[in-house]
């Protein structure tokens, strides 16, 4: 038995049942959806309504069928006695397991303030919460965002592309404090006010104005600002008070070792849900992101169906996300304690400023804004234990690879030491994916393949970009770069020039970027659609016509579809890879 349906959930399912077809297996989910993708819910082009909102199911009835998965949908589990080996439903049912998986997930931290009752009042992390934002857009002007973190960065990208007035509103002297240094939450706060969005430091709401629905908020000090909704992000909270009883540990989540194992007897847990022994840290942690949850759900799986030796859950976790003209990632544990020293890498007066963070002799997490090329040398070098001394300078010179550490080191796979080795590794695939014109409907198709492809992938693929393309700087060479959406400005012209330049083969992506599709569409756009597209025009300036990626420079591969069909992308990526590094 699986309670929660989310990627850890499901992933679970999927992986049980591929290693025992005939036990018997459910899902208990306390959503009315079968599995859907959450990384889409941020994305702009699922957001802003442009590709059909069936594309955001990753499962359909269907596959729950044919694999002989019960999906019970709607319903909440309440209670759990492990002696007897029962689940009890909301519903008055209980439900008999022999092997039980905890993959609750998090949900939304409530915002505790005055009125956060009132219709207008939203949270964005469910597929409902979504729906209800993207339904009272249409007619909002302006919206207060609270919190500063991932939600609220990527909330306020998705507000400016829709047109809205956007306000935020933290506690913190800067963004992201304390977890990001000054420097580098002056940075998010320059690309956020670039882009328009008014951000107020130090401040808190008292109470939310309006009747039955928002109307604004009165701040603390005694302003008034006026909205017509509000978003919260202030985090998550795991869902486990309804386990309070039944004995298991807990902490700010469920507490598990490295096999993912609780301390009850055939109870497992996964996910966001999961605090477990992170046997690379040397530490207790609980993380968030879909990729960890991914592996978790895998993981703990092959350790409930028990066909060979316990597995431990060894992995690297980070986070990244791309907007307002920028990447930021965090890749293990960035937590600013007191003992653990920061060596800088780049500056904001570089646009690529990063912090590695050492523990130690040891370098145990970093952060990036815009370095988001670093991350996988970085994840790699804190899961061998790479040693700091001696390369303290090095670390923060950005003339210096970091990929050069690597190549100088191998590993004892008895006691995981990394020591100098004179023989140098395979070379990585350096992957370039940029989208042009706002467009991300492939992206979001990329970012899913790549999702279920992570644990090959990243033995052969380095990928230095993955973000929609506004006024980066490309600094990077590739192997192969991936474009996406038509030219549709000079400047865009210029980047794909440049992008062509670093560029070993150059893959034009989707009908956009192939027949310079949005001409025509635009040519039938009745007057409000072309009011809603206007701020685009005023972001990237106008050409006589959009024009397709082989008008600008040579293309050498071409993959079609609007979203495009993923047997043909792997089909054209495994080439690639032929051609790239025959010896695979």
């Amino acid at each position: 038995m699986i309670i929660g349906g989310g990627v850890a959930g499901t992933t679970a399912a999927e992986t049980i049942r591929k290693n025992d077809p005939e036990g018997s297996l459910a899902i208990i989910s306390d959503e009315p959806h079968r599995f859907y993708s959450r990384i889409m819910l941020s994305k702009p082009a699922f957001f802003l309504g442009k590709v059909p909102f069936d594309k955001i199911w990753l499962k359909t009835e269907q596959w729950y069928a044919d694999n002989k998965i019960e999906l019970i949908k709607n319903r909440r589990a309440i209670s759990l006695d492990s002696s007897k080996k029962l689940v009890g439903i909301d519903d008055g049912k209980e439900l008999e397991y022999e092997k039980l998986l905890l993959s609750v997930g998090a949900h939304a931290r409530r915002w505790p303030v005055e009125g956060a009752d009132k219709k207008g009042v939203h949270y964005y992390r469910s597929l409902d919460e979504a729906k209800g934002i993207m339904s009272q857009l249409k007619d909002a002007k302006s919206v207060v965002l609270i919190g500063s973190g991932f939600v609220s960065f990527e909330t306020a990208d998705l507000l400016r592309m829709a047109g809205k007035e956007v306000t935020l509103v933290m506690l913190e002297n800067y963004y992201w404090e304390p977890l990001l240094d000054e420097k580098s939450g002056r940075m998010i706060e320059a690309a956020l006010e670039k882009d328009g969005v008014k951000i107020l430091h130090k401040k808190e709401v008292q109470k939310v104005l309006g009747e039955d629905k928002v109307e604004g908020v009165l701040l603390k000090d005694g302003t008034q600002l006026t909205c017509d909704m509000i978003i919260a992000g202030i985090g998550v909270v795991c869902g486990h008070d309804w386990l309070a009883s039944s004995g298991l540990k807990t902490n700010r989540g469920i507490l598990a070792n490295e096999y993912l194992e609780t301390n009850l007897p055939d109870v497992y847990t996964a996910g966001d849900s999961s605090e477990f022994n992170d046997i690379v840290l040397g530490e207790v942690v609980q993380l968030g992101n879909w990729v960890n949850a991914q592996e978790q759900g895998r993981i703990s799986a092959m350790n409930m169906v028990g066909i060979s030796e316990k597995k431990p859950f060894k992995f690297v976790s980070f986070y990244t996300t791309q907007g307002l003209g920028m990447g930021i990632a965090m890749v293990g544990d960035v937590r600013p304690l007191p003992d653990r020293k920061i060596i800088s890498r780049g500056s904001p007066e570089m646009g690529a400023y990063g912090r590695i963070f050492v523990a130690g002799d040891e370098i145990v997490g970093a952060t990036l804004i815009n370095r988001g090329g670093e991350l996988m040398t970085l994840a790699k070098l804190i899961e061998i234990d790479f040693k700091v001394t001696g390369h303290e300078e090095e670390l923060g010179d950005t003339n210096k690879d970091l990929k050069t550490f690597l190549s100088s080191i191998s590993v004892n796979p008895a006691t995981s030491e990394a020591t100098v080795a004179s023989v140098k590794p395979f070379e990585k695939i350096k992957v370039g994916w940029f989208s042009f014109s706002c467009c991300e409907d492939n992206t979001i198709v990329f970012t899913e393949i790549m999702n279920d492809h992570w644990q090959e992938w990243k033995k052969i693929f380095d990928f230095r970009h993955a973000r929609v393309l506004k006024k980066h700087n490309i600094m990077d060479e590739f192997d192969v770069s991936f474009i996406e959406g038509a030219i549709a400005s000079p400047e865009h012209e210029a980047k794909l020039k440049d992008i062509r330049n670093r560029s070993k083969i150059l893959v034009a992506v989707g009908a956009c970027a192939i027949v310079g599709l949005p001409a025509g569409q635009r040519n039938a756009f009745t007057e409000d659609q072309k009011n809603a597209i206007q701020f685009l025009v005023d972001k990237f300036g106008a050409l006589s016509k959009v024009l397709k990626v082989a008008d600008v420079v040579k293309v050498d591969a071409e993959i079609p579809g609007c979203p495009m069909d993923p047997k043909v992308f792997l089909e054209k990526t495994t080439a690639v890879v032929k051609m790239l590094r025959p010896e695979l």
